[in-house]
């Protein structure tokens, strides 16, 4: 998991050098708070409180809420795609979509905040790898654009395990939150999803997971009902979406080569 193997002689630094360690540790803390605050920062405008409600088979209607991120200036944005399924995840025959950019709303009054809350297209969706791609009204976009994010294809993740990671998102359907965790394994059965501790709830799928070059690397999936036990969608298996949403992925750069090992 995401605990790092102690190495011999550990135990002596822990003793003769506590002040050091605690320092370690405080520098830590502080550079995923620093991380975070960037993020959070930079792209709170490229997040999107998304509610879907999504009518079954039966007519019954029902009501998703999640979280999406702008990979394009013209307003592609990428989510979750069960967002788009009842619980027994099946897609749902018809769906109407709105959301808002930078933060949540009412979902009984999405009137309440005005012209912040707009209509949002359902394009297309890749249900085997729980991605979907929509698309921001055109009409309430602004004059130089919408802000995207910056996609990073991670493209050898062998030795990531315990490297950090960070999240935005509305939980439950609150307002815009950064989380901090760690990758617990990378490339698992899963379909190459990867394992991770990032708190993740009701209104949290579909969100951005950016490494600490502030470049996304994956979508927050979800996962059971257990800590340490959630998953991330790697951009890479979004390529085709990402590619209709007028958008590209670049391998990742130095620094982020840095943190995600190569073999």
């Amino acid at each position: 998991m995401t605990i790092k193997e102690l190495v011999p002689g550990l135990a002596v630094i822990f003793t003769t050098m506590p002040s050091v360690v605690s320092l370690s540790r405080a520098e830590d803390v502080g550079q995923r708070i620093s991380v975070g605050q960037q993020i959070s920062a930079q792209y709170a405008n490229s997040t999107v409180f998304l509610v879907v409600r999504g009518t079954k088979a039966d007519n019954k209607v029902e009501t998703n809420l999640g979280t999406g991120f702008v990979i394009s200036n013209g307003g592609y944005v990428i989510t979750a795609a069960h967002l788009y399924e009842d619980k027994e995840h099946v897609p749902y025959k018809s769906s109407t979509t709105v959301g808002s950019l930078g933060s949540s709303f009412d979902v009984k009054a999405p009137a309440s905040i005005g012209g912040a809350v707009q209509p949002v297209d359902y394009i297309d969706a890749n249900h085997q790898v729980d991605i979907a791609l929509l698309k921001l009204q055109t009409s309430s976009m602004p004059p130089s654009g919408y802000v995207p994010v910056h996609l990073c294809a991670v493209t050898r993740p062998a030795e990531a395990q315990g490297e950090q990671v960070y999240s935005l998102g509305f939980p439950f359907g609150l307002p815009l939150s950064v989380n901090s965790g760690t990758l617990s394994s990378v490339d698992i059965r899963s379909r190459g999803m990867w394992k991770t501790d990032l708190p993740v709830n009701d209104g949290s799928s579909g969100g951005p997971v950016f490494d600490n070059s502030r470049n996304v690397i994956g979508v927050i999936k979800g996962g059971i009902q257990a800590p340490g036990n959630n998953f991330i969608v790697p951009v890479n298996l979004a390529a085709d979406l990402v590619k209709e949403g007028l958008a590209s992925t670049e391998d990742c750069d130095d620094r982020v080569e840095d943190i995600f090992h190569r073999l």
